[in-house]
């Protein structure tokens, strides 16, 4: 078995640890093992063999099939209806079905997939993280911050970090399939706090859609030493 445990849960749960409820988004997580994983697994368990599963190793396998699953349990709490497989597009980032929207991460052993409904233009991205600890964080923060970051009040400075890294991963997740292309850390700077919610404002033009000075919120929580990113926008935030 790779899953040691397939918890479904709506994001109802997450509010409980402090992430506000976001209507419409359906959240799945995971704990995983990394074990063998071969084509025997995936048939065992439903999952289509994404055309790059021979070169994976071991841990991105037991990822990819934990995320896959949690991906496809999502979509079944949101009425998707039958079982739906979510193929890997060639820069291997998940293919969802026609009308819908979501996004997949993963952490030390946990896997976390949220879906939604892609209308008013939707887009979602969702990230975990363990905390850093102080020596990470002090060799990352360059890579992290930016002019006109802005680190989350009362915390430690390993723990503030960690909330803005998770955070700009939410971020480059969620406008991923509009930009179709790589963006730094550099791209977004956190400018205001609001209790669970961080907002990040763009430094440059990623696309059509998500241009310099949008400002776009990501809810964030801090649970048994890792930290839960959610970002859920849609037609209502386009750039101003």
């Amino acid at each position: 078995m790779v899953l040691t445990t397939l918890v479904p849960y709506s994001f109802q749960r997450i509010a409980e640890s402090g992430i506000p409820n976001i209507s419409g988004v359906f959240c799945v997580e995971a704990q995983f093992i990394v074990r063998s994983v071969g084509l025997d697994t995936m048939a065992h368990f439903g999952i289509d063999v994404p055309h790059n599963f021979s070169g994976m190793v071991n841990k991105r396998r037991s990822e990819y099939l934990a995320g896959r699953l949690c991906a496809r349990e999502a979509l079944l709490a949101a009425g998707a209806g039958q079982p739906i497989q979510i193929a890997s597009a060639g820069d291997r980032s998940p293919i969802w079905p026609h009308g819908w929207t979501g996004s997949i991460t993963h952490c030390a052993g946990r896997a976390l997939a949220a879906v939604a409904r892609a209308d008013r233009g939707r887009r979602l991205g969702v990230d975990v993280e363990d905390l850093m600890c102080e020596n990470s964080a002090s060799r990352l923060a360059e890579t992290i911050l930016h002019d006109g970051d802005q680190l989350y009040p009362g915390y430690p400075f390993a723990t503030a970090l960690t909330i803005a890294f998770s955070a700009k991963e939410a971020l480059y997740k969620g406008l991923y399939p509009d930009v179709q292309r790589f963006f730094g850390f550099e791209a977004a700077s956190i400018v205001e706090y609001k209790e669970d919610v961080l907002y990040l404002e763009l430094n440059e033009d990623l696309c059509g859609r998500w241009r310099r000075g949008s400002v776009l919120p990501v809810h964030c929580t801090l649970e048994n030493e890792r930290v839960y990113a959610l970002m859920s926008v849609g037609a209502e935030l386009f750039p101003r």
